[in-house]
Order: structure tokens, then sequence, then C-alpha cells
């Protein structure tokens, strides 16, 4: 090779050098760039988060003030968001959800921007409020204010229910994705009823405090708390509990609670049956074995009265009532079981299978309760030692809770079958508001589900 061919070749090199080190210097400096962009947008949005957290923690302090001021929140804020408010067809959608709804009770509040339904939720934290987003609203409002204390439910009301179904499956408060309005008012209905908070199934922690103001007094079983202290605290006067019953009648009609027809045991002629049955057994010998037994019968259906006042959650119904229900969570703390069925043990389990079988709920059902949640079941809950007989309760498709008790414990759950008009079954009973904690889920097939769980004993 010539000379001058060398020193060309060698000029190329060194050129080609420069140019790449040239453009890795221009692109190490856009990376570098990049980088400091990315770190301060990740310091404004730490900044923002901490905001929104301290902006959340106050409005909860502010909440908690008002429980222990009020007895209950007394109206429900309808926050319904979409840019297109008000087009003819969401306008006549809102007529009818004007129309279906108590006045008294409710507030509708429209919005046509995400921020003031933001601002709303944020400002209003003393009322419960039922969230209506349109899909494309909805995934912002949700991830800004979804975890909000006191938003019983979120709706999106959109016409892309599968897109928008994807990202909404990961907040617990969306509980329906659909595009028929018809859809939307019933869930407002279900979840004024309770139903949507699986009425027999469980309640979330968070479920309670909504319901009940002062929840922890309701769900004590010390001297201060939700108890009777001893038999004698109880009125034994005929005419006093019927008054009560009578008031109870009156109220479930006058509040609609059933739309239809009034159920048997809920009838006035029954009421008045079951009051004479709870002051005569309340003067027996014995008083607390003779009240766990009234709750095994069939007829008055003393059980169907207390658990079902219970599951509404309606704390002035569950006030009115109250001696019924203290009468039977007493007579389960001092009941004495010689069965030896409840072994003393550190880790008794215990099943109870709950058939989820009608329309969505086993899918609500494992979207509601995940690992290290708490299920509360406001009634009183009827469980087995044989995990055969509880899968046979769970049915085709549903859940099987296992249910790992501390039994060396005074307030363990108590074998009734001794006292029990139906002694075969079996059973044993957990007192009302019990707070079971998941621990453990799998999979037995695609249609049954496992919850392991532990009693929490107050």
């Amino acid at each position: 090779m010539a000379i001058a061919d060398v020193a060309s070749a060698g000029i190329g090199v060194v050129v080609c050098t420069g140019i790449s080190e040239i453009s890795f210097r221009k692109s190490l400096a856009k990376l570098v760039e990049k980088l400091r962009n990315a770190i301060k947008n990740v310091e404004t949005k730490k900044f923002e988060q901490i905001q929104n957290l301290s902006e959340y923690f106050d409005h909860f302090e502010s909440k908690i003030h008002n429980y222990s001021t009020h007895r209950q929140t007394s109206t429900i804020n309808i926050i319904w968001c979409d840019k297109k408010i008000r087009d003819d067809e969401n306008q006549r959608s809102f007529e009818k959800l004007k129309n279906s709804l108590s006045k008294e009770q409710y507030q509708i509040v429209q919005c046509d921007t995400n921020e003031q339904s933001i601002k709303f939720t944020k400002s209003n934290i003393q009322n419960n409020l039922i969230l209506i987003a349109s899909g494309s609203a909805g995934h912002e409002i949700v991830s800004k204010v979804g975890y909000y204390f006191h938003i019983k439910g979120i709706i999106i009301f959109c016409s892309a229910i599968e897109y928008h179904r994807t990202w909404a499956k990961q907040y617990k408060k969306v509980l329906l994705v659909t595009n028929q309005f018809s859809q939307v008012i019933q869930k407002i209905n279900d979840i004024e009823r309770g139903e949507i908070y699986f009425l027999n199934f469980g309640f979330s922690y968070e479920d309670i405090t909504l319901k009940l103001s002062n929840f922890d007094y309701y769900l004590s079983t010390e001297q201060d708390g939700f108890i009777i202290q001893q038999f004698s605290d109880i009125n034994l006067s005929i005419d006093h509990h019927k008054e009560i019953m009578n008031e109870l009648h009156n109220l479930l009609v006058s509040k609609k609670v059933y739309p239809n027809d009034i159920p048997y045991h809920f009838q006035l002629q029954n009421l008045m049956q079951c009051t004479e049955k709870f002051v005569e057994v309340l003067k027996d010998n014995q008083p607390e074995k003779n009240i766990i037994r009234l709750y095994t019968t069939s007829i008055p259906s003393y059980y169907k009265i207390i658990n079902d006042i219970l599951n509404l959650l309606d704390e002035q119904l569950i006030v009115l009532i109250q001696d019924y229900i203290k009468a039977l969570r007493y007579s389960l703390l001092i009941y004495s079981d010689k069965s030896n069925k409840m072994l003393c043990s550190k880790d008794v389990k215990l099943y109870r299978g709950i058939d989820l079988a009608r329309e969505n709920s086993f899918q609500e059902f494992l979207r509601k309760f995940n690992v290290n949640d708490t299920i509360v079941f406001p009634a009183f809950l009827s469980t087995t030692l044989t995990r055969e007989v509880a899968m046979n309760f769970a049915g085709e498709k549903g859940v099987l809770l296992s249910i790992s008790v501390d039994c060396r414990k005074s307030n363990k759950p108590r074998s009734i079958s001794d006292v029990s008009q139906f002694a075969n079954e079996d059973e044993v009973l957990l007192n009302c508001f019990s707070l079971l904690t998941v621990k453990k889920i799998n999979k037995i097939t695609d249609d049954l589900m496992l919850y392991e769980c532990t009693l929490e004993l107050r």
C-alpha cells in the first residue's frame, strides 16, 4: 500500500473515531437530560402523592369527628360526571334517577369536568357518596379519589364496557360497569339495601364503618360495648316488648325494606309470638340455654328476625331490638359447652360454605376480599367442624371458609348441639359481629375457592 493510501486510511480512522465520539457524547447528553426529567417528574409526583395523602388524612380526621358528633349521616350525595352530561339522553336518564330516589335522602350533583367531581368528593366528606362516571372520566377520577372512605360505591356508565372493565377491576369500589341505565338505578338501590355488601356472605370492615356510626361499640363485648352484663338488664314486661315489635313492623313498612311483601317472620302475628317466647325463656332457669334453644327453633323464627336486622346494618333497627340481640350474644359468652367437641386448643378448624351461584356474586366476592382483608359477619354465624358438610353448602359455585380459632379463649365460638332443636346438625355458632382475617386463598376448582381465615376474638 502506498504511503498516501496509508495516510488517507489513518485520517479516515481518526475522522470516524471523532464522529463516533461526538455522536456518543450527544446520545449521552440526551440520556442524562431524560434521566433528569424523569427524576424531576418522580419528585413532582412524590410531592403530589404526599399532598394527596395529607389531604386524605385531614378529611379522615374530619370524618371521625363527624362520627363522634352525629349518630348517622343524613344525606347521600350522588355525583354523576360526564363531559356530555347536558345531552338530551343523559338528561332523560338524570330525570329517571331523580324520580326513583327520595329527595330528602339524596342530593344529585351533575359535573361535566373531572376536576369538578374530584373537588366535590374531597370537600364533602360529611355525607356518604355514590359516584357515577363515564368511561372516559372514570379512570382519572377513580385513580385520584376512588379510595376515599365516604364513597359507598362507584358505577361506570359507558358504551365500551369490556374496555373499561379491564382497568376498573383493580378498584374494589367500582361495583358496576354497564351501558344500561336501569342497571345503574338498580345498583344504587342494592347499595342502600346492603345487598352489594353480600348480605349473608360477609361485609368488609369498611362497609361496617360506613353503615354504623359507632362501629367499635357494636364490635365490642366489653362492659361499655354492645352487650348486657346480666339477664336482669333486660326489661321483661310483655307490653314493653310488644311495643318494640309494633314499632319494628311499622319501620320495616315505612322504610320499604321489603317493597313487595313483608316475609312471614316480620309479620305482626309472628313478631308477637316471638316476644312471648322470648320473655318466657328468660324467666325460666338457665336462660342462656333457653335463649340458644329458641334461636335454633323454626317458629317463631327468632334467628331470622335478629339476623336479618343485623345484616341490614340499619342502626335504628338494631338499637330498637337490641335486647333480643344482646341476650343471645351474652348467652354464647357464658354458655358452658359440656360436649367436648370444641377442644381447648390453639388452632381448631371450623368451616362454612357460601353458595355464590346467583348472578355475579362469585366474581364480586373474589374481587372484594383478598389476602389480609377482614370479612365481617354482623349476624350470628353457623359453622361446622366437618369440612364435607360445609362443602355441601358451598354448592356448585361458591367459597369454602376454613376458620382457625384459638379455643383457649373464653369468648370462643360455642358448640350448641346439646341445646339445639336439631342436635344432629353438630352446629358451632359464632357470635354476632365476628371478624375473619383472610390469610390465604386457594383454588379448589374453577368455581370453588378456599379462603383460609383466622377468627379475631376481641
